[in-house]
């Protein structure tokens, strides 16, 4: 399954955030396998497998607001990713993709 990260995703102190909605999680949930692969500036990408990030995507950590609705905000550094108002971080690495597209 493809899903889309909206358009506010972006940077500011020092780290990239991206929201995941409660309706992206639910589809990422039906599949069997899926890897998040999220694109940063400069040809940079880190990649986490679904079954890792969501077990940091609790009841607690989740926001509401008009555009995005129910969802978790991910903060993504160059070697973890923390879910804002979840104490632990995830452990990842940004890689560099040199091909051309």
């Amino acid at each position: 399954a493809k899903t889309k990260v909206r358009k506010n995703s972006g940077t500011t102190q020092g780290f990239y955030w991206v929201d995941i909605t409660e309706e992206q999680a639910h589809v990422l949930s039906e599949t069997d396998k899926a890897l998040v692969v999220l694109r940063l500036k400069s040809r940079n990408i880190l990649m986490v497998k679904w079954e890792v990030l969501k077990s940091y995507l609790t009841q607690e950590c989740k926001r509401y607001n008009a555009n995005e609705y129910n969802h978790w905000k991910l903060n993504i550094y160059t070697d973890h990713i923390k879910i804002s108002g979840n104490n632990r971080e995830i452990p990842a690495k940004v890689w560099h993709f040199n091909a051309e597209v």
